[in-house]
């Protein structure tokens, strides 16, 4: 964990030196729609959570920037009448294209780290402490630093030991870039 976190500051920081404009930086909060897919899941379903983070948009040419995120998520899943919760804190590096002026399309990594994991409030223990995965989205950000983030996320890891049941989530952001 700690050789994760020190890459990730190191390539923040060099992501920095060769940034081509202004770096800025941001916060977003949203809604996310979260549920399992996987040979273990069947009569489960979606629910509905939280996301909230801080965004650094730095750019790397006038239409190409990398965007790192670090995030808390509240996903989850009901199952058989279970309320099943998953707390991340997720880190995201972004690729943001601009396909028009104002719209861009992202897509990159993501890494969760699970806070707390509970089934109608009771503790699972057997919940792994990461999650491995990709995202795609859209991004339409307004001439005043307001932006609308459109997310879809595919998990790769099982998320319990000995099933095979991977999440995914989808979420819809309202953000701002200060400067």
């Amino acid at each position: 964990m700690k050789k994760l976190i020190l890459l990730t500051v190191f390539t923040l920081f060099t992501l920095t030196a060769f940034a081509q404009g202004d770096i800025r930086f941001g916060a977003s909060l949203g809604l996310n729609i979260s549920g399992i897919s996987g040979d273990d899941t069947e009569g489960t379903e979606s629910r509905t959570g939280f996301r909230g983070g801080a965004v650094v948009d730095i750019p790397v040419s006038e239409k190409f920037a990398i965007q790192p995120v670090a995030a808390i998520s509240i996903q989850g899943w009901r199952d058989s009448g279970f309320d099943i919760k998953a707390n991340y804190v997720v880190i995201e590096a972004k690729a943001d294209y601009e396909v028009v002026e104002n719209l861009s399309l992202q897509a990159g990594p993501l890494l969760g780290i699970n806070i707390h994991a509970s089934v109608d409030g009771d503790d699972i223990t057997n919940f792994e402490s990461t999650n491995i995965g990709v995202l795609v989205g859209a991004q339409y950000e307004f001439p005043m630093g307001l932006f609308i983030n459109l997310q879809y996320d595919k998990g790769f890891s099982d998320l319990i030991n000995g099933f095979d049941a991977k999440n995914y989530n989808f979420s819809a952001s309202l953000g701002w870039f200060f400067n």
